[in-house]
């Protein structure tokens, strides 16, 4: 989740970046050691790996720019009430972004979520 917000008052613009963080235990070290890399090998982490994922952070992130940059008038809940409703009601999609949902889903979730659970 990202945000650029232009200020009309201040004629300025602020960005904010809400996009997911590694896991408490992810440091370099582990992450090197963990893919085979030696102190001062370059490498790069495998899409199908744990360490390519990332905790959501959009909902902080949505709940920050409320805080920072909303104007007092609708709550947090007012604001998200219309997703919330589509969440729990559903939505219609097209064929091809289902389609792209699907295939999409990575074994990984699945295959290292007990890894997950003890990071």
């Amino acid at each position: 989740m990202f945000c650029l917000f232009y200020n009309a008052q201040t004629k300025k613009i602020e960005a904010m970046n809400g996009s997911g963080r590694a896991s408490m235990n992810s440091t370099l070290e582990a992450v090197r050691k963990d893919l085979g890399l030696k102190d001062g090998d370059s490498g790069k982490i495998p899409l199908e790996s744990i360490h390519a994922v990332t905790v959501p952070g959009a909902a902080a992130g949505w709940v920050d720019t409320v805080q920072r940059f909303g104007s007092g008038k609708l709550s947090l809940e007012q604001i998200l009430a219309p997703a919330i409703e589509l969440a729990e009601k559903g939505f219609p999609v097209s064929e091809i972004a289902s389609n792209m949902v699907s295939i999409s889903r990575s074994p990984v979730l699945l295959t290292n979520a007990s890894s997950v659970e003890n990071t």
